[in-house]
């Protein structure tokens, strides 16, 4: 996918701006303030969607001319692109940051932990065919007893998996 315009993000605040506008004309400081853009950049739009120029190095556009291109452009193919892949890439930051905050809790490691069996778990975790309940303080106390849980699944995977299948009838 090409590089989309920077100014795209600024959009549909732009165009609602203009919207409330009473001027007739669109000059470059306008265009500069509405999408914030450089003058050089404010230029390069202006000639993009056609703007006259009235001498002295003075580029307008009809409000109304520019807001019909720009809501064109918003209904179209690039600029709906654009937004899916914005909306894709805030999923995958929001997706990385809940990575990096998962990576933050510290999990205790259980005093028995090399000694992990059934028999060992603590009163506090009940586990029985189709069932599982964790009775706990704090947020690390959670952490801990699943991690010891998980431990001892791993330790004796046979004897995990017999207490927590329900019995054959």
């Amino acid at each position: 996918m090409a590089r989309q315009p920077a100014w795209f993000e600024r959009l549909d605040a732009a165009l609602a701006e203009l919207r409330t506008l009473e001027v007739p004309r669109i000059d470059r400081p306008t265009v500069e303030r509405l999408f914030g853009l450089s003058r050089r950049d404010a230029i390069r739009l202006l000639h993009r969607f056609g703007a006259t120029d009235h001498g002295n190095d003075r580029l307008e556009l009809v409000r109304q001319g520019l807001m019909t291109q720009l809501e064109a452009l918003q209904a179209g193919p690039e600029y709906r692109n654009w937004l899916a892949h914005q909306q894709h890439r805030q999923a995958e930051l929001a997706a990385a940051a809940a990575v990096q905050n998962a990576r933050r809790i510290r999990i205790p490691v259980a005093e028995n932990a090399d000694r992990a069996s059934l028999a060992r778990l603590p009163a506090s975790i009940r586990l029985t065919a189709g069932r599982l309940e964790v009775s706990f303080g704090s947020e690390e106390d959670l952490w801990s007893k699943l991690e010891q849980l998980a431990r001892t699944a791993a330790a004796d995977r046979a004897a995990f998996r017999a207490r927590i299948e329900p019995p054959e009838e």
